[in-house]
């Protein structure tokens, strides 16, 4: 072993099933084997904050900082946000500024450079304001120049504040040119409560959204947009929504699109920039399908407009397999897509290879379940 390369040893020791204590353990070998053990040792962080502030992990945040150049993949757990401003700050407690928290954190951010792969989740915190998760997801899309994946989950909490027009007022964006790595991405807004106020910020929220982004996902191949953050409302109440100009998330082209805007009243063309004639896999729930055949309603998308669609996945319906309608309003749906190939019924774990009949009916041909 010691005649091998310094740059061989750290491959050989990129071993999935070395344990953190394992890498430890041989970085005291030597001085040659702690070089080698480093990059591997800290190449994967998982901050929950403000945990990790604290007493018992602030030993190990400050460890992977030192070698923050190291970590490539970093997962971020948001589980307080003290919006008095209370903030830990050097293990000093700071009550003069009301923006500690989001300082903080940013400051933590700082210290990852290299990253690549980065999972960021807020759950039920109604304390983090709409500016403050814009200004984290604007760090993350302006200072991260390495990434190749980004996933935002954010659940607000039943007391949260819908999003409104002057949210970004107070936050000084940072430019957001093509990320030239990036390939995915993922944003997956939740809210528990429903009522005529998210409806009507949904506007604010999405022109912030594609201003906070900018140009940063040109590049993006698999695309996840999950945004239910307004109730299911009568016909009559999303009509405005319909008619109306949003701007556009640009994205050069699109090969994975998973997407549900809830209640499905706003197609992809209405919200993004791209070649839909160029995606290969698209991802949604049952009802959207239907949303898209209901040629009473306004806006309704041309299911053609996805040209080269090899593979359709529905992502509700536990029990679609059994269920005669089901079946009649996707046989209508993939009709209208003559280049699908497979369906597959994610929450049955199911699998289906898309024969034709002459007049282009399908035939569903099961097929074993694979991890698309």
């Amino acid at each position: 072993m010691d005649s091998l390369p310094t740059e061989i040893l750290v491959q050989i020791l990129d071993d999935a099933e070395l344990e953190v204590e394992d890498l430890a353990a041989l970085s005291k070998v030597s001085r040659r084997w702690h070089q080698a053990v480093i990059p591997n040792l800290y190449k994967r962080y998982t901050l929950r904050y403000p945990d990790e502030l604290h007493a018992a992990g602030r030993k190990k945040l400050e460890s992977f900082q030192k070698y923050g150049s190291h970590v490539k993949h970093l997962n971020l757990h948001i589980t307080q946000w003290n919006k008095r401003g209370e903030g830990l700050i050097e293990g000093e407690l700071q009550k003069d500024n009301a923006e500690a928290d989001i300082y903080n954190y940013l400051d933590i951010l700082h210290s990852f450079p290299e990253v690549t792969t980065v999972e960021h989740y807020d759950m039920h915190l109604r304390d983090i304001n709409w500016s403050e998760f814009w200004a984290i997801l604007n760090h993350f899309l302006s200072k991260k120049r390495k990434l190749t994946s980004l996933i935002i989950r954010r659940r607000l909490s039943y007391s949260s504040r819908p999003c409104a027009e002057g949210d970004l007022e107070p936050v000084e964006l940072h430019p957001t040119p093509p990320l030239q790595q990036l390939k995915r991405f993922s944003l997956r807004i939740n809210t528990p409560t429903g009522g005529s106020d998210n409806l009507t910020s949904f506007p604010f929220f999405y022109e912030n959204f594609v201003r906070v982004v900018g140009n940063s996902c040109k590049r993006v191949t698999k695309l996840e947009l999950f945004l239910n953050i307004f109730e299911l409302a009568k016909s009559e109440k999303l009509e405005d929504l319909w008619g109306m100009q949003f701007p556009l998330l640009p994205v050069d082209n699109v090969k994975e699109l998973s997407y549900e805007v809830l209640p499905g009243a706003i197609p992809p063309p209405n919200l993004i920039d791209t070649d839909f004639s160029q995606v290969e896999v698209l991802r949604g729930p049952y009802w959207v399908c239907g949303r898209w055949l209901d040629w009473a309603l306004p806006a309704v998308p041309d299911l053609q407009i996805f040209q080269k669609l090899r593979v359709l996945e529905v992502t509700d319906q536990p029990y679609a397999s059994r269920d005669k309608d089901f079946w009649n309003l996707i046989e209508k749906v993939v009709r209208q897509l003559p280049s699908v190939k497979f369906l597959v019924l994610e929450e049955e774990e199911l699998r289906f290879e898309v024969a034709r009949k002459p007049d282009g009916c399908p035939v569903w041909v099961e097929r074993p379940y694979l991890l698309l």
